[in-house]
């Protein structure tokens, strides 16, 4: 029987919340090549138009990814409450012990008065093959997540604070 791993992180941004979803959340792909070249290697659109609802696509990761490929579907783009989700149907990692994982994205303003920060929400929910790898991948999913989106968002908040004409 499957078993669910829920990884939540709010990690609050120095750029205001429209920036932080166009760049980001919207243009992830470009904003990865841009700031991490050697991240990814390739994306293969199998389904739909590459950027919306219901598009299919399967990423290639670079050396430095802890994984190496998966299938991802968008499954919502809610641009009025910055909201992003998307699944990944099929994940080369974990030794297997992962079936999916859904993927929730929310972009929120943060404290700043003038409105130039921004708390971006994630949640991941790993589906893992069976209640005894629960234990086995916890610690790991932890780490992955931790150090590989907290190196990824960090570069991105100082490359949207570096370009400030871009992305409004």
């Amino acid at each position: 029987m499957a078993s669910e791993l829920i990884y939540k992180e709010e990690i609050n941004m120095a750029v205001p919340a429209h920036r932080v979803w166009k760049g980001i959340v919207l243009d992830s792909e470009n904003i990865i090549r841009e700031i991490m070249p050697e991240a990814i290697k390739s994306i293969q659109v199998l389904e739909g138009d590459g950027r919306g609802v219901g598009t299919i696509q399967i990423v290639h990761f670079g050396e430095v990814s802890p994984m190496k490929t998966s299938k991802q579907r968008i499954d919502v783009i809610d641009e009025e409450n910055y909201i992003f989700q998307y699944t990944v149907l099929e994940i080369e990692d974990f030794d297997g012990l992962v079936d999916s994982v859904k993927k929730v994205i929310k972009i929120e303003p943060g404290s700043h008065p003038e409105g130039r920060s921004t708390v971006y929400k994630y949640t991941n929910t790993y589906y893992t093959k069976g209640e005894q790898h629960h234990s086995a991948i916890k610690d790991r999913i932890k780490d992955i997540a931790k150090k590989s989106e907290t190196a990824f968002f960090k570069a991105a908040e100082n490359y949207l604070l570096s370009h400030p004409d871009k992305y409004n």
